[in-house]
């Protein structure tokens, strides 16, 4: 009997812990017009979790990956041609940049079309950066307010937008700082046709 317990205990010792469930997976699969504190607070958790590594490396990966399927849920167009994602060159590299090779992160982005022709060269930009400090040791900075906080609003200000059709386009952009500024980039107008609002994000 005594070898048996041993044994048990031994087998359950060795199998994976099962994840908690995510508390606030309703609130964060919710698709309308409106703006809800657990909508928010949902986006935030998730961004924020571990499963994130606090947004660097594999982490931030994820994380831009993790945004674009929330923007495929909605009627939305991806914001750089047929792609959802950016590469962002390692600019600080002396020498050559190669495609393949220098790369520091992705910019996400989604585009929603206006609805009126006399206004469709005019743009709102909604912009965001995703990533954050990652790791030190065993220390991990989740980065609620750096700035999942912001993304946070960035999706459901999105989701609004999407839900209700607006007649100028509209562009999210949730896009990885490179030193030391997130921008979202927009296509190229005329300055005569150049008069969109636009909002970008620098971190301190």
């Amino acid at each position: 009997m005594t070898g048996l317990l041993a044994f048990l205990l031994g087998l359950a010792l060795t199998q994976p812990a099962v994840p908690a469930p995510f508390p606030f997976a309703e609130a964060e699969a919710e698709v309308s017009v409106e703006i809800r504190v657990d909508e928010l607070k949902a986006h935030v958790y998730r961004l924020a979790s571990p499963e994130f590594l606090g947004r660097k490396g594999p982490g931030a990966a994820r994380a831009a990956q993790h945004i674009a399927d929330l923007f495929k849920k909605l009627p939305l167009q991806p914001g750089f041609g047929k792609s959802w994602f950016q590469p962002i060159p390692n600019y600080l590299k002396e020498g050559n940049v190669t495609a393949d090779k220098d790369i520091v992160g992705r910019n996400v982005a989604a585009v929603l079309p206006g609805t009126d022709p006399a206004l469709k060269d005019e743009w709102i930009c909604l912009s965001a950066h995703f990533d954050h400090l990652g790791k030190k040791g065993d220390l991990l900075f989740p980065g609620a307010d750096d700035n999942a906080s912001g993304v946070a609003m960035l999706l459901e200000v999105a989701e609004r937008l999407a839900c209700s059709r607006k007649s100028r386009n509209v562009r999210s952009c949730s896009s990885r700082s490179t030193l030391k500024r997130s921008a979202c980039s927009a296509p190229r107008t005329s300055p005569a046709t150049r008069r969109s609002t636009s909002t970008s994000s620098r971190r301190s």
